[in-house]
């Protein structure tokens, strides 16, 4: 079997990023860093992991403590630090 070399060629654009779900600028889907200590707001429960995540990365970013708890057909998050 014969090996094929690539032609290499700098006459084609790269296409621009795939867009994601989140809004340009925005640094979350959800308004986690506006809670304050005490105040919460609930998502589906199916979005529950997505809003495990941003809380996630916003721990790390600022140090801000929160906790996720589920009931019937939602899932809400409290900040407590």
């Amino acid at each position: 079997m014969e090996a094929v070399t690539p032609q290499i060629t700098n006459s084609i654009p790269c296409p621009p990023p795939a867009k994601r779900g989140r809004i340009p600028g925005a640094s979350s889907m959800y308004p986690v860093e506006q809670l304050e200590i005490g105040e919460s707001f609930g998502v589906p429960k199916n979005k529950r992991s997505s809003l495990q995540g941003t809380a996630y990365r916003i721990t790390k970013k600022t140090g801000r403590k929160y906790t996720i708890r589920a009931e019937d057909s939602e899932a809400r998050i409290w900040r407590v630090e």
